[in-house]
C-alpha cells in the first residue's frame, strides 16, 4: 500500500508585506462574536506567539485598569470653553459707569490691560488643549501620528461631545482603532544611506500630530526670529505638565516665549 500523504494548506498570506496572516475574533458563552475581529501579520510560529501573548497582556490591563478606575469605559462630556470676548455694551449710563470702574479695577489688579489678559487666557486655553492631546499621542506608540488620523478622532470627538482629556482619547483610539492609518512599513531591503542632518542644520524634532486644531505642525528652527533657542525650545517641549505649569510661574518670559512659538500663527503650513 502507497504512503498516504497529509497536505497541509500553507497560511493566507498578506500581498503587500508578504507575510502569513491570522485571523480570531472573541465569541461569548453562547458562540457569538463579540468585539472586533483580530489580524494579525507574522512571519514564523515564534512571532505569532509574541504577537497574540502581547494583545493579551494589553487586554488584561486594559481590564485591570477598568476595576481600578484608572480607565473610563464611559467618556467625560465635554463643557463649552469660553471665547473670551467682551460683553456687550450696556446701554443705560449707570451700567456703563459700573463697567467701565470694573476695568478700572481689574486692570489695576492685573498690572495688565483687559484685551492683553484676555488674549493671554485664550493663548494659555489652547497651549493646554494641545498639551494634552501632545502628550497622549507621545505616550501612545500604536498610534500613528498623521493629519488623517488627528481628524478622525477630532471628529469623532466632537461629533460625540467628549471633552479633550487623556481618558476620552484612549477611548476614541479603541473605537476608531481598525479605521485609523498606521504607519508605513520601512522597506526591507532598503540600500539607500541616511544622511545625517549638521551641526548648523539640526535635525527637526516631530511634535507628534494630535486631535484639535494643533494639526501637521513642527516648532521652528530658524533660531535668528525665534525668541527661544532651538536648543530651550525642545527642553520646554519635552517638559511634563507640572513642569510647564512651573516655568509659568519662575520664567515667565521663556513660558511666553514658547507659547507664542506653539501658537498657530507661529507655525508653518505644511
Amino acid at each position: 500500500m502507497a504512503d498516504e500523504t497529509t497536505v497541509v494548506a500553507e497560511p493566507e498570506k498578506d500581498e503587500v508585506t508578504g507575510k502569513f496572516i491570522f485571523h480570531y475574533q472573541p465569541r461569548d458563552s453562547e458562540g457569538q462574536f463579540i468585539g472586533r475581529p483580530y489580524k494579525f501579520l507574522y512571519t514564523d510560529h515564534q512571532d505569532l506567539v509574541k504577537q497574540i501573548a502581547e494583545a493579551k497582556e494589553q487586554a488584561d490591563r486594559t481590564i485591570h485598569e477598568i476595576k481600578i478606575g484608572k480607565r473610563k469605559i464611559v467618556g467625560e462630556a465635554a463643557v463649552k470653553n469660553p471665547d473670551w470676548t467682551p460683553a456687550p455694551e450696556p446701554a443705560e449710563d449707570e451700567e456703563k459707569r459700573k463697567r467701565e470702574d470694573f476695568r478700572k479695577v481689574a486692570e489695576a489688579e492685573f498690572g495688565a490691560p483687559l484685551d492683553s489678559v484676555r488674549q493671554n487666557l485664550r493663548k494659555a486655553q489652547l497651549l493646554d488643549e494641545y498639551m494634552v492631546a501632545q502628550n497622549w499621542a507621545l505616550n501612545n506608540p500604536e498610534y500613528y501620528a498623521c493629519r488623517e488620523n488627528a481628524e478622525k478622532m477630532e471628529k469623532y470627538r466632537k461629533e460625540k461631545n467628549l471633552a479633550l482629556t487623556a481618558s476620552n482619547l484612549d477611548l476614541i483610539f479603541e473605537e476608531l482603532r481598525d479605521s485609523l492609518a498606521t504607519a508605513p512599513a520601512a522597506p526591507a531591503d532598503s540600500t539607500q544611506q541616511q544622511v545625517e542632518p549638521t551641526k548648523e542644520q539640526p535635525k527637526p524634532r516631530s511634535t507628534g500630530i494630535v486631535p484639535g486644531q494643533f494639526q501637521g505642525t513642527r516648532p521652528g528652527t530658524r533660531q535668528e526670529t525665534r525668541p527661544l533657542t532651538v536648543e530651550r525650545f525642545r527642553q520646554i517641549d519635552r517638559m511634563s505638565r507640572d513642569q510647564f505649569n512651573a516655568l509659568r510661574k519662575s520664567n515667565p518670559k521663556e513660558y511666553w516665549a514658547f507659547v507664542e512659538m506653539k501658537s498657530p500663527k507661529a507655525q508653518p503650513q505644511q
